[in-house]
Formats: structure tokens, sequence, C-alpha cells
């Protein structure tokens, strides 16, 4: 916009380009023949092959996917970055292609279950959608529990030391918890219907043991054991050795009787003529 202002050709846009080149970019300059220093094209092409190789797209995307909040850093700012990643990781793509993979970035780049579900249900339909959702609930939450007396909720924002080690905001409740109570209640609703599904079996275990003892005992009673003789098929005053032995002594004395009344008889008899 400047070199349309100033109708600067692509000389004139050479130079400004070159003495406003700082640090790394400026060793470029080095590289070049005097010729190339003032080629606007020759000068562009020089920095874009030296901070923007054809495999730089690939590592962008890889950042976009490990992309995380870091400690301190706003929403505004998180969504500028995640902008700027989309652009460099997808410079061909359609400008509607774009904002839809840097409002999922930015989801994923929370690291907050509870803000993520929020903004999702709001359906967002670009970046900035997103982002202004996320200040929104951010917000909101952070005056109910400002008003509750409440810590405000923590979250685990990602930040790296120059030796590449990570380390939380705070030692609050971190970005997981959410997740982590959704799964310690998951693994108790497991063991309760495994539980549920052993007391079941052990019922149904039981059952069959008293229906099995019930059996035993209905097809012994069926079955009979004689407690006179000690054998099977038959109880006691159904025993025909019992009953036979029973006869028999009933016809002894039957007839041990009628002896004595015999012998009764007789004595009388022999009485009565001792008398005469």
């Amino acid at each position: 916009m400047v070199s349309q202002l100033n109708w600067w050709d692509d000389k004139n846009k050479a130079l400004e380009l070159a003495v406003s080149l700082r640090g790394n970019a400026q060793s470029v300059l080095s590289d070049l023949s005097h010729e190339q220093r003032r080629n606007y094209h020759d000068l562009v092409t020089a920095l874009a092959s030296r901070f923007e190789p054809d495999n730089q797209s690939e590592l962008y995307r890889l950042e976009m996917k490990h992309r995380q909040r870091k400690r301190g850093e706003s929403l505004n700012e998180l969504a500028q970055e995640v902008k700027r990643l989309t652009n460099k990781a997808y410079p061909a793509a359609p400008v509607g292609v774009r904002e839809q993979l840097a409002r999922d970035c930015f989801l994923d780049a929370l690291n907050d279950p509870e803000m993520e579900w929020a903004v999702h249900q709001g359906k967002p339909k670009s970046m900035d959608d997103a982002a202004h959702l996320a200040l929104e609930f951010e917000s909101f939450r952070s005056g109910r529990k400002v008003t509750l007396g409440v810590r405000p909720h923590t979250i685990r924002m990602q930040d790296t030391e120059p030796g590449g080690t990570s380390f939380d905001t705070n030692s609050g409740p971190r970005v997981g918890e959410a997740s982590e109570v959704g799964k310690l209640l998951k693994d108790i609703s497991g063991r309760l219907n495994a539980l549920e599904k052993t007391g079941a079996r052990a019922s149904s275990q039981q059952s069959n043991y008293q229906i099995d003892n019930n059996t035993r005992r209905l097809a012994h009673q069926r079955k009979g054991k004689c407690h006179y003789c000690r054998q099977e098929g038959h109880w006691k005053n159904e025993c025909p050795l019992r009953n036979k032995k029973g006869a028999s002594s009933v016809s002894r004395n039957g007839l041990n009787s009628h002896r004595g009344s015999n012998t009764a008889d007789s004595t009388s008899y022999h009485c009565q003529g001792n008398v005469n």
C-alpha cells in the first residue's frame, strides 16, 4: 500500500525492502549480487527461499496440531497466533477452508474441556466467532466464581522453557480434571455393573443349588430308606421283614393264649371232680 501511495516502481520497492531488513533477514543480502539487491522479485524470492522453504508448510501444520494455550496468553493472542499458523500452513487453501481449520485449531488449543464445549455449542462459523464465544464464556465463569466466593477455574496452560521443559500455570485442578472425573465415574459404573452381574450369578448358583438339594431330597423321599432293615425302596411301616416278624409274634401270642385257656379249663374240671 505504501508503494502504491508513493508510486514506487520495482527498483524503489527493492531498495526500500533492502534497507528495512534486520537480523537474519539482512544476512540474505550478502548472498545476492549488486543487481539482485536492486531487483524486487529476486529479493523477494531469496527471502522466501530462506524463511519459507517448500517444506515449511508441513512444519506449520505440525505446530498447529500441537499448539496449546501458553501461560499468561490471552484468548485474543491465541486467536491471532492460530490465524498466522493457519495462513502459513495452508497458503493455497481458500479463505473459507482456512477459517474452518483455524476454528478447529483454536478449539483444540484452548485445552479447557468446559470452554471448548461451550464454544462448540455456540456453533461458530469462523475463527472470530469462536474467539468471541470463548471470551464470553471466560468472562461469565470468572464473574460467577468471584460472586460465589470460589477461586476462579484454573486451566492448564502450556509454557516451554528454552530447554524444552513444559510446566503448568499453577498447581490447581488440571485441564484433564473433567475428563478424569468422567473416567472415574465410568469406572465406578463398570464396577457396579460387574458386581451386579456377579451377584446375579451367585444368586442363580444358589438357586440352582437349592433346586438340586430339593430334587435330591424329593428323590430320596420317593425312594425311601427303611430304618428297620436299612434297605432302600420302602419305609419302616412298609418293611416286609418287620411285618413278617410282627405276624409271627402275633401267632405265637395267640397260641399261648389258647394253651392257657385250655389249661385253665382242665384245672377247673379237676377241681370240680374233687369237690364232688
